[in-house]
């Protein structure tokens, strides 16, 4: 009860703070389920009353305030009405996808940590929990592309959801890389790393 109670509150928090954070709701629900015996349904509305018992309080105050003065310029609801969904000409812009690419490849990643979010995808177990755990929230997180693709062009943080899965990945595919070749475990392979990492960072920062 007491994870449930935590889980809940923490989604709660990153809702209210960000709406889009929505789209990971069924990942929840899945880890919620998966391996737990009895008490589902009452885990389930346990879980989903106090998840989005502090958004809806937010979201039904902010509405009645932008009804009340004119100056209310940050809520949801008048931002519905300038934000359309699945924007064609966005889709089928060279602009758009270079710029997703670009904060993936470069700012929330770097071109030498890139290519190991792939590599650990490739070696994750295909029938384990935590590939499909990893993966879900991936990809519900990359749907913001496709449903907000005016907020994506302007603002990278609608990625930062999806981020903290998107470095486990990463890790796995490094320490993968370790354990097949040791030899990378040296003291002088670090030093090499850490000096190559440093230098691609800064030529970005």
């Amino acid at each position: 009860i007491l994870s449930i109670l935590c889980a809940a509150l923490s989604f709660s928090f990153a809702v209210t703070g960000r709406i889009h954070f929505f789209i990971f709701y069924p990942v929840h629900l899945f880890c919620l389920f998966w391996g737990m015996n009895g008490k589902k349904v009452f885990n389930f509305l346990l879980f989903t009353t106090i998840a989005f018992a502090l958004p809806v309080a937010w979201y039904a105050y902010t509405y009645f305030i932008s009804t009340q003065f004119d100056h209310v310029h940050t809520n949801i609801f008048l931002q519905m009405g300038t934000q359309r969904l699945t924007e064609k000409h966005f889709l089928a812009s060279f602009v758009y996808w270079k710029t997703v690419f670009d904060t993936f490849s470069q700012i929330l990643f770097t071109p030498l940590l890139f290519p190991f979010f792939f590599l650990g995808f490739a070696l994750m177990k295909k029938n384990g929990v935590g590939l499909w755990v990893t993966a879900s929230w991936v990809f519900l997180g990359l749907a913001v592309i496709f449903l907000a693709p005016e907020k994506v062009l302007k603002h990278d943080f609608y990625f930062y959801g999806t981020f903290p899965f998107m470095v486990i990945a990463s890790a796995y595919g490094i320490a993968s890389l370790l354990e097949a070749f040791p030899i990378l475990q040296s003291n002088r392979m670090f030093i090499i790393f850490a000096a190559l990492y440093l230098g691609v960072s800064a030529r970005f920062f």
